[in-house]
């Protein structure tokens, strides 16, 4: 029997940021060492398990996954973590332990379907990375989520909170169990759903369920009923530009003084461009990939 091969990675060392989230950085301009790692990792992106990814940090830990995702995540969260004031040696293990559980399951879950975890279930990445990361910077008390699926991101959130001691999610999901996805207002096809056998949030291990609130409907029906301040906000459910107005338009008028408003997909229309524009309190502190987060200025 051949020995699978092994790809092996010594990744850079970096700089923490003394000033957590306000010190977040433009992933294109600043990371360059970074993707030359991320490039040499993607020529093998076939999760076969045919091979075995090796990853050595120079602050000593180490990760071996046969998943090609997981070796991102472990990439990734080297890097936000620091950027974000945290230590990556205290939360990686938790983290990539996630990861693993979360992708495996969305592979095997998704596979009978002949597609894509990432278009039909989602997939365990850098937006979870960023998430886990920001929740562990800020400290919040409360969050509120809306779009869940599976519950990939829930679960990076939830975990968070749970290495923190304290805090709740209050996520809002509208599900749906069409395998062709739907057609959103903007004449969009989103093609995240549900298997037949499965409800919002099957992801999510009852370990974490205690500081989780779910609610079933429309965010149109139920944040309204969400009252006090909330410390963070993260829209990933109807990308249609109405709906994601409507969405940051609530969250703005109950984010707490340092609260973040984050959001998914925002390349898919100009509605958190506008918004910006529109609330200069909102610094647009992390931009990567679809993913942004503002932070609203104190005082």
């Amino acid at each position: 029997m051949s020995s699978m091969p092994v790809h092996r990675v010594l990744l850079p060392s970096v700089r923490a940021s003394s000033n957590r989230l306000s010190k977040a950085f433009l992933v294109y301009h600043v990371c360059s060492n970074w993707h030359e790692v991320i490039g040499a990792l993607a020529k093998h992106t076939i999760d076969d398990h045919s091979s075995t990814y090796q990853l050595r940090f120079r602050d000593g830990s180490s990760h071996q996954t046969h998943i090609y995702r997981n070796a991102l995540v472990a990439v990734y969260f080297q890097y936000y973590s620091r950027v974000l004031g945290l230590e990556p040696k205290i939360d990686q293990p938790e983290l990539l332990h996630a990861a693993e559980r979360v992708n495996s399951q969305l592979i095997n879950t998704f596979s009978s379907e002949g597609r894509l975890q990432p278009t039909a279930g989602g997939v365990f990445g850098l937006k979870e990375v960023l998430l886990y990361s920001i929740v562990k910077s800020i400290r919040p008390e409360i969050i509120v989520e809306t779009g869940v699926g599976q519950g990939v991101s829930s679960t990076a959130i939830l975990l968070a909170l749970k290495t923190l001691g304290h805090g709740r999610l209050i996520s809002i999901d509208l599900p749906n169990f069409v395998t062709q996805g739907y057609v959103n207002a903007d004449g969009q096809r989103d093609w995240v759903h549900l298997p037949a056998d499965k409800s919002t949030g099957w992801l999510v291990p009852d370990e974490l369920r205690s500081k989780w609130t779910l609610l079933i409907g429309s965010s149109r029906d139920l944040l309204p009923s969400i009252r006090g301040n909330i410390d963070m906000f993260f829209h990933d459910s109807d990308h249609s530009y109405v709906n994601m107005t409507y969405e940051y338009e609530w969250a703005i008028t109950q984010l707490s003084n340092g609260g973040v408003l984050s959001s998914d997909d925002v390349g898919w229309n100009h509605a958190y461009r506008d918004f910006l524009r529109k609330h200069p309190q909102l610094s647009d502190r992390i931009r990567s990939e679809g993913f942004h987060a503002a932070q609203l200025r104190e005082g």
